[in-house]
């Protein structure tokens, strides 16, 4: 979880949102409204909504598409992200995410931002976790953590 994550303006233009993501390799960004949450932009709304396809390429952007990234974010956010408590379990909030197939969840009290969580917040421990060595196909992987997790049940 990343607790007091960085956020932006509703009015904060999209240009703002891109370099922010760029800068702190983020793909998330609660937007509130003076200190009330309003919603997520996310790197795809951003590539999706604003960036015409055939402009996808690295370093292509036309130049009457640049202006789009001066609109403000609040024409962008995902205005029903998953909201829980901060207290909810990490398992249960996993479980909506998986079962809703989004990639992040908010933590909020009320319209109170507290945090944000991604599926790469639930991989970290994983790959952490994982003693294998750096060059494995994914079925190496997981035979390893298969392995491990029987030696874990097993002690």
């Amino acid at each position: 979880m990343t607790p007091r994550p960085i956020s932006l303006d509703a009015n904060d233009p999209a240009s703002k949102a891109r370099k922010l993501m760029i800068r702190y390799q983020i793909d998330h960004l609660p937007v509130l409204d003076n200190t009330r949450l309003k919603g997520v932009v996310t790197s795809f709304d951003i590539i999706s909504r604003m960036v015409p396809r055939e402009s996808r390429r690295k370093g292509e952007l036309l130049p009457e598409y640049v202006k789009r990234f001066e609109h403000p974010v609040r024409s962008l956010i995902a205005d029903d992200p998953l909201i829980f408590p901060p207290d909810t379990p990490s398992s249960k909030v996993l479980e909506i995410m998986l079962s809703k197939k989004v990639d992040y969840a908010v933590l909020a009290m009320g319209d109170e931002l507290h945090g944000i969580v991604s599926y790469r917040d639930f991989l970290r421990p994983l790959v952490s976790s994982v003693k294998a060595p750096t060059r494995c196909t994914w079925s190496d992987c997981l035979k390893t953590l298969s392995r491990q997790k029987r030696q874990r049940t097993s002690s």
